[in-house]
């Protein structure tokens, strides 16, 4: 069974950030639901427009809030390279949900897909 890959985006989707993007704290149930799909065996990626020492804050910030995460701004699958735009089968990003980012409900839509996905791969 292949597992499901997700892109999550940094700000205003993992973090809260001001006007300069300075990181204020996680969104709310952020750090529950993100654990919860990298103990489930989904492959997390960060996937973030940061880069140099904004991209480093960034992760340094998530691994000590202890987010489980197993890439950033890389493919899972090596032999994915024709471009740097990465593979995933969910983005979880602010601009893409047009409004406030909440955990417990892409959970709920997330559980599904993955039981969707389970049911489907018994079958074939």
């Amino acid at each position: 069974m292949r597992k499901l890959v997700l892109a999550i985006d940094v700000d205003n989707t993992l973090v809260v950030v001001d006007k300069k993007y300075n990181i204020l704290g996680l969104m709310s149930n952020a750090k529950e639901v993100v654990n919860w799909l990298h103990d489930s065996g989904c492959i997390v990626i960060i996937w973030t427009c940061r880069t140099g020492k904004m991209l480093k804050t960034a992760v340094d910030f998530l691994k000590k809030s202890g987010i489980k995460f197993d890439l950033v701004n890389e493919n899972y699958d090596p032999d994915f390279k024709t471009s740097r735009k990465i593979f995933y089968d969910v983005l979880i990003d602010d601009r893409c949900l047009y409004g406030d980012i909440d955990w417990l409900q892409i959970k709920k839509i997330l559980v599904k897909k993955l039981l969707v996905k389970e049911i489907e791969e018994s079958v074939e």
